[in-house]
C-alpha cells in the first residue's frame, strides 16, 4: 500500500498531538484520509484490476476495511443497486471509517465493528502505536490466545502497542443466505487471519464464486500456526487458482506456493477464468 505519511503530515500530527483523542482531531483525520483516498494519493496496485473483478449490481466484501480505501472504490463498482459490507473491529478505525465514508457520501455500505474469523464470541485485538502515540490501524491483528500473557504477544518488534476487546463473527451468519450468491469480490487484510475467516465463508464462497483478494505474510500465518500449504489446497479443492498481479505489465501470472512473499494474491475461481483473458489482453508490455 501506497502511504501518505509525508514530512508535512508527521509535522502536523505533532501540532495536533494535544488534540488526539478529541471529536476535533477525529474529524481532522478523516478529512485528510477522504481527500487521499479520493484523488488516489492513498492507493494499492491491485486496485487497477478492481472494475474487472466487481459487477455493477454485485456485493463486495471488504474485510479489514481500515479508513474506506476499497470500500470508496467497490462502491462506486457496485452503484446503487448493488451494496458493499465492510467490517472493522477497532473502535477509533471505525469511527473514523465512518467519517470518511460521510465524506466521501457512500450511502451504498454497511460497516461493521466487528473481526471476523471462524468463531462467534469476543477477542483481544493489538494495534501498534507510532512514536507519538497515534493508531497504526492498518496493523490491527488478532492476538493467538496462545500468545496472551506470553514474554513475545506481538507478531513483530513494535515498541508500544494498545489492546482492544472486539466482538468476532463469521461472515456466513452476517451475510444474509439469499446475498450470497450475489457476492463478486472479497478482500481480506487481517494480519495473518485471512484463512481463519475464510474457514468462516465456505457457504459465501461456495455459492457466490467470488473473486478473492488476500494479503499473505507467511510469518503471521506462523503466529496463528497456519499451513499455507493447507490453506491454499483448501482453496484449490474448491476450484480456484492463485494469482500474482504484476504491475509493471498489469498483468495476472499464476504463481506456484514456493513463490509466495509477503504480498497480495488473486484468487480466481475457475468458472471466471475470463476475466484473466480480460485483464491479460490489455496488458502493457513494460519494454514497449
Amino acid at each position: 500500500m501506497i502511504t501518505t505519511e509525508t514530512p508535512l503530515k508527521k509535522i502536523a500530527k505533532k501540532i495536533l498531538s494535544p488534540l488526539k483523542g478529541t471529536k476535533i482531531y477525529s474529524w481532522i483525520h478523516a478529512v485528510s484520509m477522504a481527500k487521499d483516498i479520493r484523488s488516489g494519493k492513498f492507493y494499492e496496485a491491485e486496485l487497477y484490476l478492481l472494475p474487472y473483478l466487481v459487477p455493477k449490481a454485485s456485493i463486495a466484501i471488504d474485510i479489514g476495511s481500515n479508513y474506506g480505501l476499497y470500500s470508496y472504490h467497490l462502491s462506486n463498482l457496485v452503484g446503487g443497486c448493488g451494496k458493499v459490507y465492510g467490517f472493522e473491529p477497532i473502535p477509533i478505525t471505525f469511527n473514523t471509517l465512518s467519517k470518511v465514508l460521510k465524506i466521501l457520501s457512500i450511502t451504498n455500505i454497511t460497516i461493521t465493528k466487528q473481526g471476523l474469523s471462524n468463531f462467534v464470541g469476543s477477542a483481544l485485538f493489538e494495534v501498534p502505536l507510532q512514536d507519538g502515540g497515534h493508531l497504526m490501524g492498518g496493523q490491527a491483528h488478532l492476538l493467538n490466545s496462545d500468545s496472551i500473557n506470553a514474554d513475545q504477544s506481538s507478531k513483530s518488534s513494535w515498541r508500544n502497542t494498545k489492546t482492544f476487546e472486539c466482538q468476532v463473527n463469521v461472515l456466513d451468519r452476517v451475510i444474509p443466505n439469499d446475498e450470497k450468491h450475489r457476492v463478486s469480490f472479497i478482500k481480506l487484510d487481517t494480519e495473518g487471519c485471512e484463512f481463519l475467516i475464510l474457514d468462516g465463508a465456505l457457504e459465501t464462497i461456495t455459492a457466490s464464486k467470488a473473486t478473492l483478494l488476500i494479503e499473505i505474510n507467511p510469518q503471521y500465518l506462523e503466529y496463528f500456526k497456519i499451513s499455507l500449504a493447507a490453506s491454499l489446497e483448501k482453496l484449490a479443492i474448491l476450484d480456484y487458482k492463485l494469482y500474482s498481479y504484476k504491475e509493471t505489465s498489469r498483468s495476472l501470472v499464476i504463481i506456484s506456493d514456493s513463490e509466495i512473499v509477503e504480498a497480495n494474491y488473486i484468487f480466481i475461481h475457475n468458472s471466471n477464468i475470463k476475466i484473466v483473458d480480460e485483464i491479460n489482453s490489455k496488458s502493457i508490455n513494460p519494454r514497449s
